[in-house]
Protein backbone atom coordinates (compact mmCIF):
# COMPACT_ATOMS: atom_id res chain seq x y z
CA UNK A 1 0.00 0.00 0.00
CA UNK A 2 2.46 2.38 1.18
CA UNK A 3 4.50 1.36 -1.91
CA UNK A 4 1.86 2.18 -4.26
CA UNK A 5 1.37 5.76 -2.67
CA UNK A 6 5.15 6.35 -2.95
CA UNK A 7 5.16 5.50 -6.70
CA UNK A 8 1.83 7.99 -7.40
CA UNK A 9 3.66 10.97 -5.25
CA UNK A 10 7.29 10.56 -6.30
CA UNK A 11 6.81 11.33 -9.74
CA UNK A 12 4.94 14.80 -8.46
CA UNK A 13 7.48 16.03 -6.46
CA UNK A 14 10.06 15.67 -9.32
CA UNK A 15 8.05 18.26 -11.43
CA UNK A 16 7.00 20.52 -8.56
CA UNK A 17 11.11 20.63 -7.76
CA UNK A 18 12.26 20.94 -11.68
CA UNK A 19 9.41 24.08 -11.70
CA UNK A 20 10.96 25.64 -8.48
CA UNK A 21 14.20 25.28 -10.20
CA UNK A 22 13.27 26.73 -13.23
CA UNK A 23 11.59 29.79 -11.35
CA UNK A 24 14.33 30.69 -9.77
CA UNK A 25 16.74 30.83 -12.52
CA UNK A 26 14.29 33.01 -14.19
CA UNK A 27 14.15 35.31 -11.44
CA UNK A 28 18.18 35.80 -11.26
CA UNK A 29 18.78 36.50 -15.50
CA UNK A 30 20.40 39.68 -16.58
CA UNK A 31 17.98 41.72 -18.69
CA UNK A 32 20.39 42.62 -21.72
CA UNK A 33 19.72 46.52 -23.00
CA UNK A 34 19.39 46.97 -26.45
CA UNK A 35 21.02 50.12 -28.27
CA UNK A 36 19.40 51.70 -31.01
CA UNK A 37 20.75 53.07 -34.17
CA UNK A 38 21.54 56.28 -34.68
CA UNK A 39 19.26 57.46 -37.45
CA UNK A 40 21.10 59.03 -40.50
CA UNK A 41 21.21 62.88 -41.38
CA UNK A 42 18.43 64.06 -43.96
CA UNK A 43 20.55 63.83 -47.33
CA UNK A 44 20.11 67.46 -49.51
CA UNK A 45 20.79 68.42 -52.70
CA UNK A 46 23.42 70.88 -53.46
CA UNK A 47 24.78 73.01 -56.15
CA UNK A 48 28.53 74.86 -55.80
CA UNK A 49 28.21 78.18 -56.25
CA UNK A 50 30.05 79.88 -59.22
CA UNK A 51 31.42 83.54 -60.15
CA UNK A 52 29.79 84.58 -63.58
CA UNK A 53 29.30 87.37 -65.61
CA UNK A 54 26.23 87.84 -66.90
CA UNK A 55 24.11 89.81 -69.64
CA UNK A 56 20.74 90.31 -68.88
CA UNK A 57 17.84 90.24 -71.14
CA UNK A 58 14.24 91.39 -71.41
CA UNK A 59 11.62 89.51 -72.77
CA UNK A 60 8.07 91.11 -74.30
CA UNK A 61 5.88 90.53 -77.29
CA UNK A 62 3.69 92.85 -79.80
CA UNK A 63 2.58 93.16 -83.09
CA UNK A 64 4.67 94.30 -86.05
CA UNK A 65 3.24 96.84 -87.45
CA UNK A 66 4.57 99.81 -90.50
CA UNK A 67 6.91 102.55 -89.54
CA UNK A 68 5.63 104.42 -92.64
CA UNK A 69 1.71 104.47 -93.57
CA UNK A 70 0.18 106.96 -95.88
CA UNK A 71 -2.78 107.27 -97.75
CA UNK A 72 -2.53 108.09 -101.28
CA UNK A 73 -4.68 110.77 -103.30
CA UNK A 74 -4.31 112.79 -106.25
CA UNK A 75 -3.12 116.14 -106.62
CA UNK A 76 -5.29 117.48 -109.41
CA UNK A 77 -8.96 115.85 -110.58
CA UNK A 78 -9.77 113.44 -113.63
CA UNK A 79 -11.07 109.90 -114.45
CA UNK A 80 -8.52 107.00 -114.19
CA UNK A 81 -7.92 105.56 -117.71
CA UNK A 82 -4.87 103.45 -116.45
CA UNK A 83 -3.96 101.11 -113.20
CA UNK A 84 -1.04 99.48 -112.38
CA UNK A 85 -0.67 96.15 -112.11
CA UNK A 86 1.05 96.71 -108.21
CA UNK A 87 -2.14 98.41 -107.64
CA UNK A 88 -3.84 95.86 -105.40
CA UNK A 89 -3.77 94.51 -101.84
CA UNK A 90 -0.69 93.16 -101.28
CA UNK A 91 1.03 94.66 -104.62
CA UNK A 92 5.03 95.80 -104.34
CA UNK A 93 5.82 99.36 -105.67
CA UNK A 94 8.97 100.93 -105.73
CA UNK A 95 9.48 104.74 -105.38
CA UNK A 96 8.54 106.64 -108.57
CA UNK A 97 6.93 103.46 -109.68
CA UNK A 98 3.24 105.26 -112.12
CA UNK A 99 0.54 103.48 -110.08
CA UNK A 100 -2.31 105.25 -111.43
CA UNK A 101 -2.77 107.61 -114.85
CA UNK A 102 -5.43 110.34 -115.17
CA UNK A 103 -7.27 111.52 -118.01
CA UNK A 104 -5.03 114.06 -119.25
CA UNK A 105 -6.25 115.93 -122.15
CA UNK A 106 -7.81 118.78 -120.09
CA UNK A 107 -4.02 119.63 -118.46
CA UNK A 108 -2.88 119.56 -122.56
CA UNK A 109 -5.34 122.27 -123.26
CA UNK A 110 -4.43 124.29 -120.23
CA UNK A 111 -0.82 124.12 -121.08
CA UNK A 112 -1.45 125.75 -124.43
CA UNK A 113 -3.71 128.37 -123.24
CA UNK A 114 -0.85 128.79 -121.01
CA UNK A 115 1.84 129.15 -123.75
CA UNK A 116 -0.41 131.49 -125.17
CA UNK A 117 -0.49 134.01 -122.43
CA UNK A 118 3.12 133.76 -122.18
CA UNK A 119 3.22 135.04 -125.65
CA UNK A 120 0.81 137.50 -125.52
CA UNK A 121 2.74 138.96 -122.04
CA UNK A 122 5.97 139.24 -123.92
CA UNK A 123 4.53 140.94 -126.77
CA UNK A 124 3.42 143.71 -124.42
CA UNK A 125 6.84 143.66 -122.41
CA UNK A 126 8.66 144.19 -126.25
CA UNK A 127 6.22 146.72 -126.84
CA UNK A 128 6.88 148.37 -123.59
CA UNK A 129 10.14 148.65 -124.04
CA UNK A 130 9.89 150.11 -127.40
CA UNK A 131 7.59 152.64 -125.96
CA UNK A 132 9.98 153.60 -123.47
CA UNK A 133 13.23 153.63 -125.45
CA UNK A 134 11.00 156.75 -127.94
CA UNK A 135 9.90 158.40 -125.10
CA UNK A 136 13.68 158.64 -123.97
CA UNK A 137 14.93 159.66 -127.18
CA UNK A 138 11.72 162.36 -127.36
CA UNK A 139 12.69 163.55 -124.26
CA UNK A 140 16.44 164.27 -124.99
CA UNK A 141 15.87 165.72 -128.05
CA UNK A 142 12.77 168.16 -126.91
CA UNK A 143 13.32 168.29 -122.99
CA UNK A 144 15.64 169.53 -120.48
CA UNK A 145 16.68 168.30 -116.93
CA UNK A 146 15.17 164.25 -115.82
CA UNK A 147 12.05 162.89 -117.33
CA UNK A 148 10.01 161.06 -114.79
CA UNK A 149 9.23 157.24 -114.87
CA UNK A 150 6.04 158.02 -115.97
CA UNK A 151 7.27 159.78 -118.71
CA UNK A 152 9.42 156.85 -119.68
CA UNK A 153 6.92 154.17 -119.15
CA UNK A 154 8.54 152.19 -116.47
CA UNK A 155 5.80 151.47 -114.58
CA UNK A 156 4.37 150.00 -117.59
CA UNK A 157 7.67 148.35 -118.42
CA UNK A 158 7.25 146.72 -114.72
CA UNK A 159 3.74 145.59 -115.08
CA UNK A 160 4.36 144.05 -118.38
CA UNK A 161 7.43 142.13 -117.28
CA UNK A 162 5.34 141.02 -113.90
CA UNK A 163 2.57 139.60 -116.27
CA UNK A 164 5.48 138.07 -118.32
CA UNK A 165 6.25 136.36 -115.14
CA UNK A 166 2.95 135.68 -113.94
CA UNK A 167 2.19 133.69 -117.73
CA UNK A 168 5.20 131.56 -117.46
CA UNK A 169 3.77 130.84 -113.93
CA UNK A 170 0.98 129.44 -115.12
CA UNK A 171 2.68 127.28 -117.81
CA UNK A 172 4.55 125.80 -114.87
CA UNK A 173 1.73 124.96 -113.28
CA UNK A 174 0.09 123.66 -116.17
CA UNK A 175 2.80 121.31 -116.89
CA UNK A 176 3.16 120.38 -113.14
CA UNK A 177 -0.56 119.69 -113.12
CA UNK A 178 0.13 117.57 -116.34
CA UNK A 179 2.79 115.42 -114.62
CA UNK A 180 0.50 115.00 -111.92
CA UNK A 181 -1.81 112.90 -113.43
CA UNK A 182 0.71 110.24 -113.33
CA UNK A 183 0.01 109.38 -109.70
CA UNK A 184 3.58 108.09 -108.15
CA UNK A 185 4.45 105.83 -105.39
CA UNK A 186 6.27 108.07 -103.20
CA UNK A 187 8.11 105.37 -101.11
CA UNK A 188 9.11 101.74 -101.95
CA UNK A 189 6.65 99.84 -100.14
CA UNK A 190 2.81 97.89 -100.40
CA UNK A 191 -0.75 98.11 -100.95
CA UNK A 192 -2.27 97.43 -97.36
CA UNK A 193 -5.98 98.76 -98.62
CA UNK A 194 -7.46 100.09 -102.03
CA UNK A 195 -10.30 102.48 -102.43
CA UNK A 196 -10.22 103.59 -106.33
CA UNK A 197 -10.31 101.67 -109.70
CA UNK A 198 -10.15 102.36 -113.61
CA UNK A 199 -12.92 104.96 -114.97
CA UNK A 200 -13.81 106.32 -110.88
CA UNK A 201 -13.48 110.09 -110.90
CA UNK A 202 -10.99 111.54 -108.24
CA UNK A 203 -9.94 114.49 -107.66
CA UNK A 204 -7.62 116.43 -104.01
CA UNK A 205 -9.78 114.81 -101.43
CA UNK A 206 -10.18 111.29 -102.84
CA UNK A 207 -8.51 108.47 -100.75
CA UNK A 208 -7.18 106.20 -103.48
CA UNK A 209 -5.21 103.50 -101.17
CA UNK A 210 -3.53 103.12 -98.12
CA UNK A 211 0.50 102.42 -98.60
CA UNK A 212 3.02 101.30 -96.16
CA UNK A 213 6.59 101.18 -96.35
CA UNK A 214 8.49 97.92 -96.88
CA UNK A 215 12.30 99.11 -95.91
CA UNK A 216 11.48 98.85 -92.30
CA UNK A 217 9.30 97.98 -89.50
CA UNK A 218 8.50 98.24 -86.22
CA UNK A 219 7.20 96.39 -83.06
CA UNK A 220 5.99 97.95 -80.26
CA UNK A 221 7.06 96.37 -76.79
CA UNK A 222 5.60 96.86 -73.64
CA UNK A 223 8.29 96.56 -70.43
CA UNK A 224 7.50 97.01 -66.97
CA UNK A 225 9.37 99.99 -65.41
CA UNK A 226 11.45 97.83 -63.06
CA UNK A 227 13.07 95.56 -66.28
CA UNK A 228 14.16 99.06 -66.86
CA UNK A 229 17.04 98.97 -64.71
CA UNK A 230 18.52 95.81 -66.89
CA UNK A 231 18.68 97.61 -70.02
CA UNK A 232 20.92 99.90 -71.75
CA UNK A 233 18.85 102.35 -71.99
CA UNK A 234 18.94 106.20 -70.79
CA UNK A 235 15.42 107.13 -71.40
CA UNK A 236 14.69 111.13 -71.20
CA UNK A 237 10.89 109.98 -72.42
CA UNK A 238 10.77 112.39 -75.14
CA UNK A 239 10.44 109.73 -77.17
CA UNK A 240 14.11 109.07 -78.07
CA UNK A 241 17.00 106.88 -77.03
CA UNK A 242 20.49 108.76 -75.85
CA UNK A 243 23.38 108.04 -77.41
CA UNK A 244 24.98 104.86 -76.51
CA UNK A 245 21.54 103.08 -76.34
CA UNK A 246 20.37 100.70 -79.11
CA UNK A 247 20.73 97.57 -77.90
CA UNK A 248 19.74 94.12 -80.13
CA UNK A 249 16.82 92.64 -80.19
CA UNK A 250 15.78 89.28 -81.34
CA UNK A 251 12.13 88.80 -82.63
CA UNK A 252 10.75 85.74 -82.79
CA UNK A 253 7.66 84.07 -84.09
CA UNK A 254 6.09 80.43 -85.20
CA UNK A 255 4.46 80.74 -88.87
CA UNK A 256 3.81 78.04 -90.68
CA UNK A 257 4.61 75.33 -88.06
CA UNK A 258 7.98 76.49 -88.41
CA UNK A 259 9.81 78.83 -85.75
CA UNK A 260 11.83 82.04 -87.07
CA UNK A 261 13.65 84.48 -85.77
CA UNK A 262 14.62 87.87 -87.09
CA UNK A 263 17.19 90.71 -85.64
CA UNK A 264 16.27 94.58 -84.99
CA UNK A 265 16.91 97.46 -83.08
CA UNK A 266 15.49 99.26 -79.92
CA UNK A 267 15.36 102.98 -82.01
CA UNK A 268 12.94 104.82 -79.44
CA UNK A 269 10.83 105.08 -76.07
CA UNK A 270 7.35 106.21 -76.32
CA UNK A 271 7.08 109.65 -74.70
CA UNK A 272 4.98 108.03 -71.49
CA UNK A 273 4.04 105.65 -69.11
CA UNK A 274 0.87 103.45 -69.52
CA UNK A 275 -1.87 104.59 -66.68
CA UNK A 276 -3.57 101.00 -66.85
CA UNK A 277 -0.68 98.66 -67.11
CA UNK A 278 2.21 101.23 -65.83
CA UNK A 279 4.26 99.93 -68.40
CA UNK A 280 6.55 101.67 -70.69
CA UNK A 281 6.53 100.83 -74.50
CA UNK A 282 9.55 100.62 -76.25
CA UNK A 283 9.82 100.31 -80.63
CA UNK A 284 12.13 97.76 -82.00
CA UNK A 285 12.57 98.21 -85.71
CA UNK A 286 13.54 95.49 -88.56
CA UNK A 287 15.31 96.62 -91.80
CA UNK A 288 14.36 95.39 -95.30
CA UNK A 289 12.18 92.75 -93.23
CA UNK A 290 10.98 91.76 -97.13
CA UNK A 291 14.49 91.73 -98.26
CA UNK A 292 14.94 87.53 -99.41
CA UNK A 293 16.68 85.27 -96.88
CA UNK A 294 19.42 83.24 -97.24
CA UNK A 295 21.96 85.00 -95.96
CA UNK A 296 24.42 83.91 -93.34
CA UNK A 297 22.76 82.00 -90.32
CA UNK A 298 20.08 82.37 -92.40
CA UNK A 299 16.77 79.47 -93.91
CA UNK A 300 16.16 80.58 -97.41
CA UNK A 301 12.42 79.88 -96.62
CA UNK A 302 12.22 81.98 -93.95
CA UNK A 303 8.76 84.47 -94.59
CA UNK A 304 9.09 87.98 -94.24
CA UNK A 305 8.57 89.70 -91.37
CA UNK A 306 4.90 90.72 -92.40
CA UNK A 307 2.39 93.25 -90.97
CA UNK A 308 0.06 92.04 -87.75
CA UNK A 309 2.35 89.20 -87.07
CA UNK A 310 2.42 88.68 -83.27
CA UNK A 311 6.25 87.82 -82.40
CA UNK A 312 7.95 87.40 -78.94
CA UNK A 313 11.07 89.94 -78.61
CA UNK A 314 14.19 89.24 -76.17
CA UNK A 315 15.97 92.88 -75.78
CA UNK A 316 19.84 92.47 -74.99
CA UNK A 317 20.36 94.52 -71.71
CA UNK A 318 23.44 95.40 -69.56
CA UNK A 319 26.21 93.07 -68.41
CA UNK A 320 26.79 93.03 -64.89
CA UNK A 321 30.32 90.54 -63.54
CA UNK A 322 31.26 88.84 -60.64
CA UNK A 323 27.51 87.91 -59.67
CA UNK A 324 26.16 84.53 -58.58
CA UNK A 325 23.71 82.45 -60.74
CA UNK A 326 21.79 79.61 -58.66
CA UNK A 327 18.88 77.55 -59.36
CA UNK A 328 15.23 79.46 -58.31
CA UNK A 329 14.90 76.71 -55.71
CA UNK A 330 18.01 77.65 -53.51
CA UNK A 331 15.53 80.97 -52.92
CA UNK A 332 13.70 80.59 -49.44
CA UNK A 333 11.30 83.52 -47.73
CA UNK A 334 12.07 85.73 -50.64
CA UNK A 335 15.67 86.39 -49.62
CA UNK A 336 17.17 83.52 -47.73
CA UNK A 337 19.70 80.74 -48.69
CA UNK A 338 20.42 77.92 -47.32
CA UNK A 339 23.98 76.79 -47.15
CA UNK A 340 26.62 73.83 -46.65
CA UNK A 341 29.53 74.30 -44.49
CA UNK A 342 32.94 72.56 -44.32
CA UNK A 343 31.01 70.32 -41.05
CA UNK A 344 28.03 69.13 -42.89
CA UNK A 345 25.82 71.44 -40.81
CA UNK A 346 23.32 73.50 -42.55
CA UNK A 347 23.49 77.61 -42.37
CA UNK A 348 21.33 79.87 -43.03
CA UNK A 349 22.58 83.73 -45.67
CA UNK A 350 20.36 86.23 -46.11
CA UNK A 351 21.45 87.63 -49.72
CA UNK A 352 20.66 90.51 -51.77
CA UNK A 353 19.03 89.96 -55.07
CA UNK A 354 19.40 91.23 -57.86
CA UNK A 355 17.33 89.76 -60.67
CA UNK A 356 14.65 86.86 -59.99
CA UNK A 357 13.56 84.56 -63.04
CA UNK A 358 11.69 81.47 -63.84
CA UNK A 359 13.80 79.48 -63.13
CA UNK A 360 16.90 80.70 -61.25
CA UNK A 361 17.75 83.87 -59.50
CA UNK A 362 21.06 86.44 -59.51
CA UNK A 363 22.74 87.14 -56.46
CA UNK A 364 25.13 90.17 -55.93
CA UNK A 365 26.10 89.37 -52.17
CA UNK A 366 25.40 86.48 -49.35
CA UNK A 367 27.30 83.67 -51.26
CA UNK A 368 30.64 83.29 -52.38
CA UNK A 369 31.77 81.03 -55.16
CA UNK A 370 32.79 77.55 -54.33
CA UNK A 371 29.99 77.21 -51.57
CA UNK A 372 27.61 74.40 -51.76
CA UNK A 373 24.26 75.85 -51.62
CA UNK A 374 20.96 73.93 -50.65
CA UNK A 375 18.40 73.51 -53.55
CA UNK A 376 16.07 70.61 -51.72
CA UNK A 377 12.84 71.39 -50.26
CA UNK A 378 12.97 71.17 -46.59
CA UNK A 379 9.90 71.17 -43.82
CA UNK A 380 11.85 72.48 -40.94
CA UNK A 381 15.28 73.42 -41.85
CA UNK A 382 17.50 74.28 -38.94
CA UNK A 383 20.43 76.20 -38.61
CA UNK A 384 23.24 73.98 -37.71
CA UNK A 385 21.60 70.88 -38.57
CA UNK A 386 23.88 67.76 -40.16
CA UNK A 387 22.93 66.83 -43.38
CA UNK A 388 24.39 64.64 -46.29
CA UNK A 389 24.85 66.13 -49.47
CA UNK A 390 24.04 64.97 -53.20
CA UNK A 391 25.54 67.43 -55.32
CA UNK A 392 24.38 68.45 -58.45
CA UNK A 393 24.76 70.60 -61.51
CA UNK A 394 23.34 73.82 -61.73
CA UNK A 395 21.15 73.37 -64.76
CA UNK A 396 19.49 70.23 -63.58
CA UNK A 397 18.47 72.19 -60.07
CA UNK A 398 16.90 74.63 -62.29
CA UNK A 399 14.27 72.16 -63.37
CA UNK A 400 13.12 71.83 -59.07
CA UNK A 401 10.90 73.33 -58.10
CA UNK A 402 11.04 76.22 -55.69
Amino acid sequence: MVRKILQGVLPLLVLAGAAYGLSVLLSEKTEVEKQADPPPPPLVRVVTAESADVVFEVFSQGDVRASIESRLSPRVSGSIEWVSPSFVVGGFFAKGDVLLQLDVRDYELAIIQAEARVASAELLVAREESESEVAQSEWDALGSGDAGDLVLRVPHLVEARALVAAARAELEQAHLNLERTKIRAPFDGRVRTRAADLGQVVGPNTELATLYGTHEVEVRLPVADNELQFLKLPLDFRGDVSEGGDPDVVLSTNFAGKDWMWEGHIVRAEGEVDSLTRMVHLVAAVQDPYAEAGGEGLAPERPPLSLGMFVSAAIQGREVQGVVVLPRAALRSGSRVYVVDDQGRLRGRDVQVLRSEADSVVLTSGVEAGELVCVSILEAPVDGMVVGVESIDAAAGQDLSP
